[in-house]
């Protein structure tokens, strides 16, 4: 912006002649993540467009706020990833899951790596706590406390992001529940209603608003005799109804690039432990590579009980100056699509660092022309599944290839569903990577 406000400043204008070209200033000036110069090469025998190396002027034909506004997005583009690091992450799952616990871990662990942490309450609690029963109420009047509590949630989330914002320190935000928690409660159809009515659509407000979701299996699956609703007034659940609950709000986030899935299988001690440590992969701390792929051969009948959500996703590698692998993801359903930049640094001790970023249609745009040019957009076919609480997702790629990706717990043997045929695990072979992919088409 100082950039900007000097340039403007400093400009002086001139009408040289009615030949100038604004379009080919635009198409000769350049501007380069990997090297942060601007240089406007426009000189057309010094008609038109002129640069004086004395006085360090800028004299135009005319349309000086195209060049300003060409300057101002190339700078602004340059900062997306440069700019404090803040992360939404959601804690959902059943009834009495662990969250409040987790969060507690979450800001000793998270502070001392340098992170302020923001937890947004439940919005549902707050809106019932409030006076507001939801007993023998009519469709009409349930689908206005549903749209309130959305509207209410969406505004305290963003209160906490605009207060990380302006703070000093990177900064994760993390919500008890999030937007898709309240898909359990109504009917799909009704779900729909309440985001046409909000202007709002699933992919944006399911994978562009929140960076992960980890969903804390309930201690009525799998730990019965630790289920409670004593710590929560508003909570009333049986234990049945709470099982029901939580694979209605696992089903509600089906589809979330990061969707993580934390059971009872191994205690609650090592519960809090894999979230811990799954939030923090999310934003960036090296971990042991952990992600797992299996060539697949064939997929038999897909069981009719067995939810799934399936995307077009692109693919498209940009040009680095180091071994950082840095990549652009546009993933698309139902003709929205959401986008997102990802990073990539493997350390000496093999263990990996990924960041990634939420962006923009614009900002895509413009990191797009950084596209490494040896490398084509690999583009392919995904479909996410959860099977035995273990997310999978089904990679089919436009050359018929089948890679199934999975992220198994430490310590669990990996169990492949039945139905899908695999020739090998492929997790150490280059050749089955997408980036392999992007070289080779």
């Amino acid at each position: 912006k100082k950039m900007l406000k000097s340039f403007v400043t400093k400009s002086k204008f001139c009408l040289n002649n009615n030949s100038f070209s604004s379009k080919n200033l635009l198409l000769n000036s350049s501007f380069s993540l990997s090297n942060p110069q601007i240089n406007f090469n426009y000189n057309n025998n010094n008609n038109g467009f002129n640069y004086d190396n004395k006085t360090k002027y800028f004299t135009t034909g005319a349309i000086i706020g195209g060049i300003g506004a060409t300057l101002y997005e190339s700078l602004k583009y340059k900062n997306i990833l440069a700019e404090e690091e803040i992360y939404k992450i959601v804690l959902t799952g059943g009834p009495c899951g662990g969250k409040s616990t987790a969060l507690a871990h979450l800001i000793k662990r998270l502070t001392s790596l340098g992170y302020n942490v923001y937890g947004v309450p439940e919005t549902a609690t707050l809106i019932i706590t409030g006076g507001v029963n939801l007993g023998n109420v009519t469709r009409e009047e349930f689908i206005n406390i549903e749209t309130n509590i959305i509207r209410t949630q969406m505004a305290l989330e963003d209160a906490f992001v605009d207060i990380a914002k302006n703070s000093d320190k990177p900064s994760v935000v993390i919500c008890d529940r999030g937007i898709l928690d309240n898909r359990a409660y109504v009917s799909n159809d009704d779900f729909q209603l309440i985001l046409d009515s909000e202007n709002l659509k699933l992919n944006s407000i399911r994978d562009g608003r929140y960076d992960a979701v980890f969903h804390m299996v309930t201690a009525a699956i799998g730990a019965e005799e630790f289920y409670t609703t004593a710590n929560n007034t508003a909570r009333s659940e049986t234990v049945e109804e709470a099982r029901k609950l939580d694979y209605k709000v696992l089903d509600a986030w089906l589809g979330h690039r990061h969707h993580k899935v934390v059971d009872n299988s191994t205690g609650f001690k090592d519960k809090i432990k894999k979230v811990v440590e799954g939030i923090c992969s999310v934003i960036g701390v090296p971990h042991p590579r952990r992600e797992q792929r299996h060539l697949v051969t064939s997929v038999e009948d897909w069981p009719e009980d067995l939810k799934f959500e399936s995307f077009d996703v692109e693919i498209m590698f940009l040009k680095t100056k180091d071994e950082t692998q840095a990549r652009l993801y546009r993933r698309g359903i139902n003709n929205s699509s959401i986008y997102y930049y990802s990073e990539q640094n493997i350390q000496e001790n093999g263990e990996v660092a990924i960041v990634e970023k939420s962006l923009s249609g614009r900002e895509y745009l413009a990191l797009s022309k950084q596209k490494d040019p040896e490398t084509n957009t690999v583009r392919k076919k995904v479909k996410v599944f959860i099977y035995n609480n273990i997310y999978y997702a089904l990679n089919t790629f436009e050359n018929g290839t089948i890679i199934l990706e999975v992220e198994p717990d430490e310590g669990i043997p990996l169990d492949i569903p039945s139905f899908i045929n695999v020739e090998r695990d492929v997790t150490e072979e280059e050749s089955y990577t997408s980036y392999h992919y992007s070289k080779h088409q």
